[in-house]
């Protein structure tokens, strides 16, 4: 009996092993590939198990000829005893590495959401690359065959290069001798071009002196009445003013027996640096070179006269007044003529005239009327009245009627 209950419990606990590895085997279905070995473990057990069952029965039939080997089979039992401790211990480990499995799966499944998430972006950043890359491409086969005929440029330059160096090999020594000529030329130049400033300065002040005589300098003419001259000191002590009770007539009349009228000889004047002239009949004289030739036309002579008045004026009074050579336009008989002569202002708006030319001398009296006066005297009538001059100051007068003149003159 107590053999039969020995193998109940031993049938009992085979049984219940094979409850709990069944229900191993339901909770591990998915690891069965990893189990492999102790599948086939518990496969040979139940192989043993049935063979065991078919020897139990047999046994229970010889169980009276078995007593005797009872200690052979407890001896057994033990041993199986031993093998169910150490299937235990196995199963526990067992339990265990599912756990960790388990744990290890559930991290998996965490990595695989991420991986999963992170496919789905590196799958639209593909899409993307994957668009670039055919533009890529396409600009590279255009690059490419652009590479390909800069290539074949490249090469046609450098061959291209070398010509050209060995030109430039020979026109670097032309121009050596280029720049040695172009040194020499240079300091030619440079000479030439002292000789032309020097030339330059000496045809203006030509052309200034030529104007200023030909009387295109309005501003300059002034100089013209030179009553500081010592010659025109010494014509004034030769007039003979004690003859006279008036002495701007003793000094017209001195002028006019002394200055002899002489119509102006064309003269060449330099207008511009380059030397272009033009011929002029007119030439204005100094006062004191009127004297010295002894000759001289209408502004001349006017000149003159007034140089000799400011002079007499310093010499009896020690300071000098103002007086007027006149510019203007006469006409005669339906012509017109440039003629100069004399107006010596005087206080209360009187003025007096002195015309050399025509040995005319009106005395101090009211503007106009001796404007009127002069008028008929001469028998040439006052048209236009440009300019008039002091021994200081030149005037545009721009007057053409005898009562703008006579305006202006006592205005100024």
């Amino acid at each position: 009996m107590a053999g039969r209950a020995v193998m109940g419990g031993l049938v009992a606990a085979l049984v219940v092993l094979s409850a709990l590895a069944g229900l191993l085997w339901i909770n591990l279905s998915d690891l069965r590939v990893k189990y492999g070995v102790l599948s086939a473990e518990y496969s040979g057990l139940k192989g043993k198990y049935g063979e065991l069952n078919g020897k139990y029965s047999a046994l229970m039939s010889r169980f009276e000829g078995l007593e005797s080997n009872y200690t052979s089979l407890m001896s057994k039992y033990s041993a199986l005893r031993g093998n169910y401790t150490s299937l235990l211990t196995r199963l526990k480990g067992l339990r265990d590495s599912y756990s960790r499995l388990q744990a290890e799966h559930e991290a998996l499944i965490r990595n695989y959401t991420s991986l999963k998430n992170s496919y789905s972006e590196l799958r639209v950043r593909y899409v993307e690359l994957n668009s670039t890359y055919v533009n890529l491409r396409k600009e590279y086969e255009g690059v490419k065959a652009e590479l390909e005929s800069l290539s074949k440029t490249y090469n046609s330059l450098l061959s291209n290069y070398s010509n050209l160096r060995e030109e430039f090999m020979s026109l670097r020594s032309e121009y050596g001798d280029l720049q040695n000529r172009y040194l020499n030329l240079n300091n030619e130049y440079l000479a030439l071009q002292g000789r032309y400033g020097d030339l330059l300065r000496s045809v203006e002040e030509l052309m200034n002196a030529t104007e200023e005589r030909a009387g295109m300098i309005d501003s300059f003419k002034p100089n013209f009445i030179d009553w500081q001259s010592s010659i025109v000191e010494e014509a004034v002590k030769e007039v003979n003013f004690n003859a006279y009770s008036d002495p701007y007539k003793a000094i017209l009349e001195w002028v006019e027996k002394h200055v002899t009228y002489n119509f102006d000889t064309p003269e060449a004047v330099v207008t511009s640096p380059n030397a272009t002239y033009e011929w002029v009949d007119n030439y204005y004289q100094y006062a004191s070179e009127t004297l010295r030739y002894g000759y001289g036309d209408c502004e001349d002579q006017a000149i003159l006269a007034a140089a000799m008045v400011e002079a007499y004026w310093y010499m009896k009074y020690g300071e000098t007044y103002l007086i007027w050579v006149v510019e203007a336009v006469m006409s005669y008989g339906g012509k017109y003529y440039g003629h100069d002569f004399v107006i010596i202002p005087f206080q209360g708006g009187q003025v007096a005239i002195l015309d050399p030319t025509f040995g005319i001398y009106v005395p101090p009296t009211n503007t106009l009327a001796a404007l009127q006066e002069y008028e008929r005297l001469s028998g040439l009538h006052i048209a236009y009245v440009y300019g008039v001059f002091s021994p200081w100051k030149y005037y545009h007068v721009g007057a053409s009627t005898l009562r703008e003149f006579a305006e202006w003159l006592n205005t100024h």
